[in-house]
């Protein structure tokens, strides 16, 4: 409810959005619903896995402050 944190991960964003707004209160209509489920992706890119991107220093730092997140939604940098 209102007053707790909610995290939604990106890569579920269209299954997480309409539960994290229930969540804290804020209506949504079936319509938004469906919308939220089946509209075009936007602002797209190509990415590597993120673990790529993270050498073991800057890995060890994230794990450290985020490990929270990290632990909560089963992230693993892996090589």
């Amino acid at each position: 409810g209102p007053g707790q944190l909610h995290v939604g991960r990106l890569e579920h964003l269209r299954d997480d959005l309409p539960r994290m707004l229930d969540a804290v209160g804020q209506p949504i209509s079936a319509s938004m619903r469906d919308y939220i489920k089946v509209a075009p992706r936007r602002n797209i890119s190509d990415h590597k896995d993120f673990p790529t991107y993270y050498d073991e220093a800057l890995s060890a730092l994230v794990a450290e402050r985020d490990a929270l997140v990290i632990d909560r939604h089963g992230y693993r940098f892996r090589r």
